[in-house]
C-alpha cells in the first residue's frame, strides 16, 4: 500500500443533473427503482421505499427488509419535518448474560465466546425495517406497496450482475455464508464464491417480495413470513419469537436542528447520534474560512 500512498484517488463516475428529481444510492439498479417510481407519478417517498427494496436484492449485505434504520423525512409543502426510529430491539427473551466475553482486554474486549453476539441466531435483533418502510409508504407515498416493490421483484427474479462489492463481501465472508444452507445456496451455490459480473438471481425471495406486494407488513406479523422467521428461529436455537415480531412498533421521535452559514439541518435525534455529530462538526468548520 505505500507505493499507493502518495497518489491521487481516481474516481469514474459522472456528474448527473435533473430537472424534475435526482435519486441517489449505492447502486445503479437500485437508483433506477426510484426514477422509475419518479417517472410513474411518484414523490420522493415512492422513490425512496422502491430504491430501499431494491437495495435489500442488489446489495443484501448492506440492506434488508429485517434490517433496522432511520427515517429523516422532509415535506416541502408545508415545511414540516418528521424523523422515524426504526433501529432494532432486542429480543423479549435476551438477558444480559446471554454472552460470555472473551477478555476486557484489547483487541478482544468486544468479543464474545463463538463469536455469537456477531454471528448466529443469537445475534439478530427483531426486525424493523419492513414495518417502517411499509408505514412511511402507506403515509405519505402516492403510489403504494405493490407498485413501489415491482422492480425489487424483478431484480430478484431476472438476476443481476454482482458488482465488485458485493462479490468481495462474499470472499471476505465465505467462511460465515457457508455455515448457514440458505446463504450457502445463494452466494456459494456452485461451491465458490460469486464473482464480479456473475448474474444472481434469488427466486426464493422475489416470493417473499410477492407475499409483501399482496398482503403488506402483515406476512410479517401474522403471515407467512412471520411464521417461517419462528420456525427457524426455533429450529437454531434462535429467541426472536413471533411475539416480537408482533409487538414491535416503530416511534417518531423530535428531529434534532442546528444552523450551518445560514441553512438549517434536520436529522434524527437520539437513539441515533449521527445529526447531533454533523451539526457539532458543521458548527465547528464554520469558524474557519472554508
Amino acid at each position: 500500500m505505500e507505493k499507493y500512498r502518495n497518489q491521487m484517488a481516481t474516481t469514474y463516475k459522472q456528474e448527473v443533473i435533473g430537472s424534475k428529481g435526482v435519486v441517489a444510492s449505492n447502486h445503479p439498479l437500485a437508483s433506477l427503482a426510484g426514477i422509475e417510481m419518479l417517472t410513474s407519478g411518484g414523490n420522493a417517498v415512492d422513490a425512496a421505499i422502491a430504491t430501499m427494496f431494491a437495495l435489500s436484492v442488489v446489495e443484501p449485505m448492506m440492506v434488508g427488509i429485517t434490517g433496522a434504520g432511520f427515517i429523516n423525512y422532509y415535506n416541502s409543502r408545508d415545511r414540516s419535518s418528521i424523523t422515524i426510529d426504526n433501529y432494532c430491539t432486542a429480543p423479549i427473551k435476551a438477558t444480559e448474560d446471554m454472552f460470555l466475553p472473551v477478555s476486557d482486554k484489547w483487541p478482544d474486549y468486544m468479543e464474545t465466546k463463538n463469536h455469537q453476539n456477531r454471528y448466529g441466531y443469537l445475534s439478530v435483533g427483531v426486525p424493523a425495517a419492513l414495518q417502517a418502510w411499509s408505514h412511511i409508504e402507506e403515509k405519505y407515498g402516492l403510489l403504494g406497496i405493490e407498485q413501489v416493490i415491482r422492480p425489487a421483484i424483478r431484480f430478484s427474479k431476472e438476476g443481476f450482475r454482482v458488482s465488485d462489492y458485493l462479490s468481495g463481501i462474499v470472499e471476505n465472508n465465505k467462511e460465515i455464508l457457508s455455515s448457514y444452507p440458505g446463504s450457502k445456496s445463494t452466494f456459494l451455490g456452485r461451491g465458490v464464491a460469486l464473482k464480479s459480473g456473475d448474474i444472481l438471481a434469488n427466486p426464493d425471495y422475489a416470493k417473499t417480495l410477492e407475499d409483501i406486494a399482496k398482503n403488506g407488513v402483515s406476512t410479517l406479523t401474522e403471515g407467512e413470513l412471520g411464521d417461517s422467521i419462528d420456525r427457524d428461529m426455533k429450529s437454531n436455537k434462535g429467541i426472536v419469537s413471533l411475539d416480537d415480531l408482533d409487538q414491535y412498533k416503530i416511534k417518531y421521535r423530535e428531529p434534532v436542528r442546528g444552523t450551518y452559514r445560514g441553512y438549517e439541518i434536520i436529522g434524527v435525534g437520539p437513539v441515533s447520534s449521527g445529526a447531533t455529530h454533523i451539526i457539532q462538526a458543521l458548527n465547528i468548520i464554520e469558524g474557519f474560512n472554508v
